[in-house]
């Protein structure tokens, strides 16, 4: 045993030297953070390496320019990794490497395996991410930071380093559109389609707070987080940094109404420098048509909002949608009428079954249930909506017998039963019409019950048409429809047998060949 003064004292690593620059970063190597008892026990009891003399012979400062220049990189990381180990390599040199590797390239993910913890402490620094993201797209490129965005957004194999090289290119993208490119009726940045979290765009907004405040009054970072709904960072730019929310004609309620982000639309109509009336009330529309009840208040206490704009075409939405809170505010302000397009806001809510809404529409005096010739029954009728069809046949002046009984057939050719049963009990409705093509759709379709219904009525003859309800019945299968229609002697008489025969033999109809064979046995 030598004295202490003669005793080997072992080697300080990189890890000991940078401790207290990477320390924030990184767990030291008990996997702890700064703390004296694991210092004083790391001294005692260095960590073992093992170490040939070999490696130690090529240990020397590594550069890229040992590498073969036509290597690729990755190539060229794997050679460096092999031959000098990252981790006893000076801070500065490591950043110096890691800064000409193309970001394109897997030459990240080369170095991070050999060194997780040096990369992690280096690469997570948005500053460092920053140098390289402005080292791989000199001049601020946009085609380059699209492309750097999209490969950082899937293919990366850190989730750390990821966002801290998606904030740094998407500071450099906010910096790289200029005011100008938000003249257009989207700005340019919406299709690069950043695609971040929340937390992430507040961080940004606020680096860019403290490094570049100038740049946060530009239309860009307001409009930006617009777009893809970063409410905190919205507040954070209306709040903090007293941005102009209706800047370049108050694009960002656009933007943010546009893509369906709801908060941040309630959030900017707040402010009395917006304008909810911009683009013909645009706001108001979408509103009302995905239903956002207090952005409709919010509009109508506007002065400058007219409800009845593009012909009332906030009162068609709401009622196509069958939202009746909308509906019932759009009706309070006299500007609205909700007979514009021949009673439009009525037949869409037909056609769509919102029976609620039929109702309240058909309260106000100026709404006429028998508009263009009664088109909302022909679309609650078509739709199959058998309650709405019912409260219109109450409604004076509607006429089911319209267009030819055009109510009946479109739910014998739909299969609408119940309806078919409302409309026959009316003594004006005559399923004859048209040369009965009332049954006959219902045979071709096979809607055993509406057959049954209208073959003993004494408007309708099921030997019209040469016979068309039986050959399309038997043609297409419909062997208890074939069998029925067969038991009308009118229908037996009138009828071909060979002919049914062939067109069910076509097909391979056994069983109506067989239903065929017995009727005429």
């Amino acid at each position: 045993m030598g004295s202490a003064r003669n005793q080997k004292k072992p080697k300080a690593s990189l890890c000991r030297l940078g401790q207290q620059r990477i320390s924030d970063a990184r767990p030291n190597e008990y996997g702890n953070r700064d703390d004296s008892t694991n210092k004083k026990r790391y001294e005692q009891h260095p960590p073992k390496r093992r170490r040939s003399g070999r490696l130690e012979e090529k240990m020397m400062k590594p550069s890229l320019e040992s590498a073969p220049p036509n290597l690729p990189c990755s190539t060229t990381a794997n050679t460096l990794c092999r031959g000098f180990p990252l981790a006893r390599l000076p801070f500065e040199i490591v950043a110096m490497i890691v800064t000409h590797i193309p970001l394109h390239t897997d030459g990240l993910a080369v170095f991070a395996r050999s060194a997780p913890r040096l990369m992690l402490a280096l690469t997570s620094s948005v500053a460092f991410a920053v140098s390289h993201v402005r080292s791989a797209t000199p001049g601020a490129n946009k085609t380059a930071l699209m492309s750097l965005f999209h490969t950082f957004s899937s293919n990366l194999f850190s989730i750390n380093l990821r966002k801290a090289y998606q904030t740094a290119i998407l500071a450099e993208m906010l910096a790289a559109f200029p005011p100008s490119e938000f003249d257009k009726p989207y700005p340019s940045c919406a299709y690069t389609h950043v695609n971040i979290n929340h937390a992430l765009a507040l961080h940004l907004v606020k680096a860019m707070h403290t490094t570049h405040p100038n740049k946060l009054t530009l239309p860009n970072p307001i409009i930006w987080a617009c777009c893809y709904g970063h409410t905190e960072a919205v507040a954070f730019l209306l709040d903090e940094c007293n941005v102009n929310p209706s800047i370049l004609s108050n694009r960002p309620l656009i933007c943010a109404a546009g893509n369906s982000h709801k908060d941040i639309v309630l959030r900017l109509l707040d402010d009395d420098r917006v304008d909810a009336s911009v683009f013909d009330c645009q706001v108001l529309m979408i509103a009302s048509k995905l239903g956002w009840t207090s952005v409709v208040k919010k509009c109508l206490q506007d002065a400058r909002v007219d409800p009845s704009v593009r012909e009332n075409s906030a009162v068609i939405r709401a009622a196509k949608r069958g939202h009746v809170d909308i509906l019932t505010l759009l009706l309070l302000d006299p500007r609205v009428d909700p007979a514009a397009g021949n009673n439009e806001a009525l037949s869409q809510a037909c056609r769509e079954g919102h029976i609620e809404t039929v109702e309240i529409l058909l309260k106000d005096p100026r709404v006429d249930p028998a508009a263009d010739n009664n088109n909302p029954l022909i679309c609650a009728s078509q739709s199959g909506h058998t309650e709405v069809v019912k409260v219109l046949l109450k409604q004076p002046g509607v006429n089911p017998a319209a267009r030819f009984n055009g109510a009946l057939w479109r739910a014998c050719q739909k299969g609408h039963t119940g309806i078919v049963k409302a409309l026959l009990q009316d003594e004006r409705v005559n399923p004859g019409d048209q040369f009965d093509f009332a049954i006959v759709e219902a045979a071709q379709n096979g809607f055993e019950e509406i057959a049954n219904l209208l073959i003993y009525h004494p408007k309708v003859n099921a030997a019209a048409r040469n016979n068309a309800a039986v050959s399309l019945a038997a043609q297409n299968g419909h062997s208890a429809i074939v069998e029925m229609l067969l038991t009308l002697k009118h229908v037996r008489k009138t009828v071909d047998g060979s002919y049914l025969m062939t067109l069910a033999k076509e097909k391979g109809h056994d069983k109506v060949v067989e239903v065929i064979c017995e009727s005429f046995a």
